[in-house]
């Protein structure tokens, strides 16, 4: 898909109650992962307010975001209106394929 526009991107971010890393969990996150696309660093209150999460709503893990090209987000996988069935592989590949 890549040669059609997709990019996918990660995005690490600390877990709930430790200390900020500013990022060094990227290496071992993507090493344990064995990740092949570009993963950079956010912190964790950042991450919640992108995500409209609120204090109390758990997070799950991966959250899926879709954004098409002309930077809007269109699909969430978690969260209040969330989607689950971004978690299964071919409902993302049939949205995904749609978008290009």
């Amino acid at each position: 898909m890549g040669s059609r526009g997709f990019q996918p991107l990660g995005v690490v971010f600390d877990p709930p109650n430790s200390p900020e890393s500013h990022g060094e969990l990227i290496a071992p996150a993507v090493t344990f992962l064995k990740l092949t696309y570009p993963v950079g660093y956010s912190h964790k209150a950042a991450v919640d307010n992108f995500l409209d999460r609120r204090p109390n709503e758990i997070l799950n893990i991966p959250q899926i975001v879709v954004i098409d090209r002309r930077g809007v987000m269109c699909a969430v996988s978690g969260g209040t209106g969330g989607d689950p069935r971004l978690e299964d592989e071919a409902s993302l590949r049939a949205l995904i394929e749609k978008l290009l």
